[in-house]
Order: C-alpha cells, then sequence, then structure tokens
C-alpha cells in the first residue's frame, strides 16, 4: 500500500481475542476512534466459553467492524494454557472478520508485548517476579497506545 492508496477515513484495528476481547480502531493520524472489551453475553462456565457467548462476542465485533478496515489479530500464543477455548474463540473471530468480507493480518503474540514493552515480569534484574493471570494481563493495558504515541512524537 502506498501513501497514495490510503484513504483519510480509513480504519486500522487490532483485536486481541479472549474470554475478554479487546478491540481498538484508530484513524490514520492514531486517533483512538473505538477501544472496547467485548464479553460474550450468557452462562458463565470455568474455563470455557459458551456457545451462547461465543456467538454475542461474534456478533458484538461484527457491529464494530466497517468495510475498509485494515484489521490486525493477536495470533494464539504458544503453550496457551486453555488452548480448546482460546482456539474457539479465535476460529469464531476470524470466520466473523470473513463474513464481514475483511481479511486480517495476524501478529505474533511476542511480537505484540516486544512492542508495547511488556515482558510479563515486574522487579529489578536478579529479583524479578513473573506475572500471571490477571496481573499480567493488566501490564498490558494502554501500552499499544502509549508506543504509538511515543513513535508519533519521535517524528
Amino acid at each position: 500500500m502506498t501513501l497514495l492508496e490510503i484513504d483519510p477515513a480509513m480504519r486500522f484495528v487490532g483485536i486481541d481475542p479472549a474470554t475478554t476481547t479487546g478491540v481498538v480502531a484508530l484513524d490514520i493520524e492514531g486517533n483512538v476512534l473505538v477501544e472496547k472489551l467485548l464479553r460474550g453475553k450468557g452462562r458463565d462456565v470455568p474455563g470455557g466459553i459458551t456457545p451462547e457467548q461465543k456467538v454475542s462476542l461474534e456478533n458484538q465485533l461484527f457491529q464494530l467492524l466497517q468495510p475498509g478496515d485494515v484489521i490486525v489479530k493477536e495470533g494464539i500464543a504458544n503453550r496457551t494454557p486453555k488452548l480448546i477455548t482460546t482456539s474457539k474463540i479465535h476460529g469464531a473471530l476470524e470466520g466473523m472478520i470473513t463474513r464481514k468480507k475483511l481479511s486480517f493480518d495476524e501478529a505474533a503474540p511476542n511480537a505484540v508485548k516486544k512492542f508495547v514493552a511488556v515482558t510479563g515480569w515486574k522487579g529489578q534484574q536478579g529479583s524479578k517476579e513473573r506475572l500471571k493471570g490477571t496481573k499480567e494481563k493488566s501490564s498490558y493495558g494502554g501500552c499499544s497506545i502509549e508506543a504509538l504515541q511515543l513513535q508519533q512524537s519521535k517524528q
């Protein structure tokens, strides 16, 4: 894609699939247009996602996507603890993007975390502690927006 091919109304959409899926859409200047956490409606089951929740999650994503969106979806990490649930969610959202007649690129999870300077560890070298679960997830919050703003300030 060249600069001449870029439509000023184009949106750049990032999707982080999970039982609570993060979606952000930026305009061509990096301004945040959409910043949503999507969670499928329906009864909760321990360690999984019900068909009702999956369909609800798909429908919520469908409503957010627009023709012409440029989409990057985070891929499935190696050694994902809940691989079956994760695969169901990723497959459902990929199908929804395709049904919307859009395409997507996939970013490796380690590359995403490296770009936003998140390691999953806290503390000083020699006494670092591994972050897990919600502590690890919360350490990512806002990092991509901060990285984009930092990148823009260098231009």
